[in-house]
């Protein structure tokens, strides 16, 4: 560590910006020197000076935090503004969000569309989450649902579990797409192995219910333990019901990851966003509650809300509980 140390802060010295840069992040975070924001600051300047735009994004994020410095959104738009002009996708998804806001910057949709655009071009998975948002509901550009699920799919592509629920849950209610079920099993099998719970559980009942894959007992059941070992009161209940215990083991499917989803960041929002939920209809805190009801119903299956779905659990109890 010192001596990668040493090259760095002798590299930022003779003027190279992505040793700046490091430097910069070496100083703010305390990694292999004492946390020291003032010298952060100073060698992002430097880095910025010389057109270094992940070190202009830095120095928007120090602003907007107020790390070092003042909390100051217009300085922070500033920077932002600059790292985004010279392509930063990261400035762009956060310049973005606030002239969502009018935080810094005047209000501006079309602004906002603008940047979250230039950004989504780059494949920032949350840039095409929220284009999607804005196609969907014609902020900022003409409303265009194909436009909608086109991003929403680029995002679910890279990962997104906000955009694979609310395309699962598109194709499952016929919205905006043809109905599909089993496009919707495609995209409710990539939110539930990325580790999303509801996906889990919503997996669960539709192998139950053999739509949009092969009606199979067994994958149900290991879908539903999935979704009740984090807590899905829903699943939860479906496995009281048929009195199947939660520990039994999974000998079929994929490898997956049953705590915390891998895209964990895929539940983070632009930051100035996230701040004080805009972005969200009002009242909800964070895309997980407020995604589903983009499709203009609750995505969520409530408890035997299907008398239907209460009579086939009854008919494969008997099989479920050899499980």
């Amino acid at each position: 560590m010192e001596k990668n140390l040493t090259y760095i802060r002798e590299a930022a010295e003779e003027g190279d910006a992505d040793a700046m840069l490091n430097l910069g992040i070496m100083y703010q975070e305390g990694q292999g020197v004492p946390q020291d924001y003032a010298e952060a600051l100073s060698w992002y300047r430097k880095a910025a000076k010389k057109k270094n735009a992940e070190a202009m994004a830095m120095l928007g994020m120090m602003y907007r935090e107020g790390i070092g410095v003042s909390h100051d959104k217009a300085m922070a738009a500033k920077w932002y503004t600059k790292a985004a002009e010279n392509g930063n996708a990261e400035a762009q998804l956060n310049l973005a969000g606030m002239y969502q806001e009018g935080r810094g910057v005047p209000q501006s949709d079309v602004e906002a569309a603008r940047w979250y655009l230039k950004a989504a071009q780059q494949e920032n998975v949350y840039a095409q989450f929220y284009l999607g948002w804005m196609y969907q509901e014609g902020e900022g550009v003409e409303q265009d649902f194909d436009e909608a699920v086109k991003w929403y799919t680029r995002a679910a592509e890279n990962g997104n579990i906000e955009a694979q629920l609310w395309l699962a849950g598109t194709y499952r209610d016929g919205i905006f797409i043809p109905k599909d079920d089993a496009q919707a099993a495609k995209w409710y099998r990539e939110a539930a192995e990325n580790g999303d719970a509801e996906a889990q559980n919503i997996l669960g009942m539709m192998y139950i219910e053999g739509k949009g894959v092969p009606q199979d007992e067994v994958q149900a059941a290991k879908w539903y333990r999935m979704a009740a070992r984090q807590g899905h009161a829903d699943a939860q209940a479906t496995l009281d019901i048929l009195e199947i215990p939660q520990d039994g083991a999974e000998s079929e499917g994929p490898d997956i990851k049953a705590a915390a989803p891998q895209d964990a960041k895929a539940r983070i929002t632009p930051d100035e966003i996230r701040e004080e939920g805009k972005g969200f209809p009002p009242g909800d805190a964070e895309p997980a509650n407020w995604i589903v009801r983009l499709s203009g119903r609750d995505m969520r299956m409530p408890r035997l809300r299907l008398a239907g779905f209460m009579f086939t659990l009854q008919t494969f109890r008997g099989t479920m509980l050899k499980l």
